[in-house]
């Protein structure tokens, strides 16, 4: 109703929903998509859009100063916020200090529905660039399922090895589902 005073806005409102599959993909859907749909103009699309930074912003805000390790459930629900209701597979990575304390939170790949490229070397650059020394990563599975496949991985193998040498520890890889989230670290995959 802000965007759109003196105006009903339940149906849109739940048509929006029905169309995006629930609130976190109307708030993860980019604005070219949110302006496509009947009813929504710029005002309803930068006000989503906002929501959705602001929402991620509060909570990184909450990590920053934390020891991350002690914190996973406030990891991996950060990390729901910023992939929930994407269509593609998307990776986020949390650069850690020595102290496992929030460096900075920054989304590195989006793919497609059921992979994302990752380079591990512009991955590492970055991390060195940052002065980090321990990473998470946290990624979606757009089909909901959030058990690890084997690229997941592979790719969680690699860029453990790629890094060690360099003194930067991998500590997690959070796997973001529909409803619920597996933690390698936590099934001793990692």
């Amino acid at each position: 109703s802000y965007a759109l005073p003196r105006q009903d806005v339940k149906p849109l409102a739940k048509e929006l929903l029905a169309h995006f599959q629930g609130l976190g993909g109307v708030l993860s859907a980019p604005a070219e998509e949110l302006l496509a749909q009947p009813g929504v103009g710029a005002r309803t699309a930068t006000l989503l859009t906002l929501i959705r930074e602001l929402s991620a912003r509060f909570h990184a805000a909450g990590l920053r100063g934390r020891n991350l390790l002690d914190h996973p459930r406030a990891v991996a629900e950060f990390a729901r916020i910023r992939l929930a209701g994407r269509r593609e597979e998307a990776l986020l990575v949390l650069f850690l200090d020595a102290k496992n304390r929030l460096l900075a939170a920054e989304l590195v790949a989006e793919g497609t529905d059921d992979q994302a490229v990752v380079y591990p070397r512009n991955l590492l650059r970055r991390a060195l660039a940052l002065h980090a020394t321990g990473l998470i990563l946290a990624h979606n599975h757009p089909s909901g399922d959030c058990a690890p496949s084997a690229d997941d991985l592979r790719l969680t193998r690699s860029l453990k090895a790629a890094a060690a040498p360099m003194d930067i520890r991998l500590l997690d890889h959070v796997v973001i589902g529909a409803e619920r989230h597996v933690s390698l670290q936590e099934e001793g995959l990692l």
